[in-house]
């Protein structure tokens, strides 16, 4: 709850600053901030390499895969149909967050936006502060979620059970917080971060992981004598879509890199 208002805290700041002006030109805070804000520098839309970096970044919003099994165990009356609707609410209600807070803030700044958004605002501005701070409550409060999953994951992987499990329960929990706290010291880009961690763990997530999981179900139905009449078609199109989560964060991952040394 705190991490939600948080964020919904952040959303409504900047979309009043976007409403008031204040970062316009002749705007209270416009003389105040580096980076001022910049439009049609590049004259309309076009589909380029930096598509493929916006990609990456939007990847990383849509990647809870790793937690439904925990959602679905722990929801009441955990029949599909219910799960589904909350999965549904949840992911309707994040797309027209998440395009809100992307729109307000390149309106507001254009092409000077930074990789995280709130860099751009003044630092005189009260109410930037007080985003600051709601985003940093919001991270403390969410990060235990995605490192359960991490840890969990590394434990399941090593097929470590039993005692052993509950002997590097803690040893592993402070090697990787000490070793994610590290790489936050040294990488000071979030949105190189996100857009790498996006074509990397995002397009795996979305495309190619459920498309393995799909063909191998497919398969182990083929062998029961249980194949779907259009199985072959099915598998067809699980194989190109790996084949597209594949080339997606490769290219995600060269743009991204190429990008943040600035070599494109």
């Amino acid at each position: 709850l705190l991490g939600l208002g948080g964020t919904l805290y952040t959303a409504i700041f900047m979309l009043v600053r976007f409403l008031d002006k204040s970062y316009a030109p002749g705007g209270k805070f416009f003389s105040q901030i580096p980076f001022k804000p910049s439009f049609n520098a590049r004259g309309g839309y076009a589909f380029n390499h930096l598509t493929l970096v916006l990609l990456s970044m939007l990847s990383t919003s849509y990647i809870a895969h790793y937690n439904a099994p925990k959602f679905y165990t722990e929801l009441r009356n955990n029949t599909m149909e219910r799960f589904n609707q909350v999965v549904g609410g949840a992911f309707g209600a994040s797309v027209l967050f998440f395009t809100l807070i992307m729109c307000v803030g390149f309106l507001t700044f254009g092409g000077a936006s930074q990789g995280f958004i709130l860099n751009n605002y003044a630092g005189t501005d009260m109410l930037a502060t007080l985003a600051r701070l709601a985003i940093g409550v919001a991270l403390v409060t969410g990060y235990p979620f995605t490192f359960s999953a991490l840890r969990e994951g590394i434990l399941d992987m090593a097929n470590v059970q039993g005692d052993s499990r509950g002997k590097l329960f803690t040893p592993l929990t402070m090697g990787l917080l000490a070793t994610v706290t590290a790489l936050a010291l040294v990488l000071k880009d979030v949105g190189f971060v996100v857009s790498i961690s996006g074509a990397l763990f995002g397009c795996a997530l979305m495309f190619i992981i459920p498309a393995v999981m799909n063909v191998q179900n497919l398969k182990r139905q083929q062998l029961q004598g249980r194949a779907k009449a259009n199985a072959g078609l099915e598998k067809t199109f699980n194989y190109a879509i790996m084949g597209t989560g594949f080339v997606m964060g490769v290219l995600g991952v060269f743009v991204s890199t190429m990008r943040q040394m600035g070599k494109m």
